[in-house]
């Protein structure tokens, strides 16, 4: 089996990943916001309910999320290094021919 890395596509599409949690997190302000002033339209046990499940549990899951989508965009970016190192490792214990064999 050969693991064909191509970095630099690594490198873009993590920051491409990482850009797609900073917007959901702008959504997840934008919902925070919302809960927040819902109180000027709604009042009531119902309302009082609505607005605690939101904060307490929807948005702390929401923002569980973001961040695992950021983790995954941040480890896309680690792989290109991960190989170089491997590849210099390879270089220096002479087993060049095999990391070359496996790799590229």
């Amino acid at each position: 089996m050969q693991i064909v890395v191509n970095k630099d596509e690594l490198k873009k599409r993590g920051s491409q990943i990482i850009g797609l949690s900073e917007e959901y997190n702008e959504k997840i302000r934008e919902i925070k916001n919302i809960s927040e002033m819902i109180n000027t339209c709604w009042n009531g046990q119902d309302a009082e309910t609505f607005t605690m499940m939101l904060t307490e549990k929807c948005i702390p899951a929401l923002e569980q999320i973001s961040k695992t989508i950021e983790n995954f965009g941040q480890y896309l970016k680690q792989i290109p290094v991960i190989y170089d190192t491997l590849e210099k490792n390879a270089i220096e214990t002479g087993e060049k021919e095999w990391f070359d064999a496996k790799w590229n």
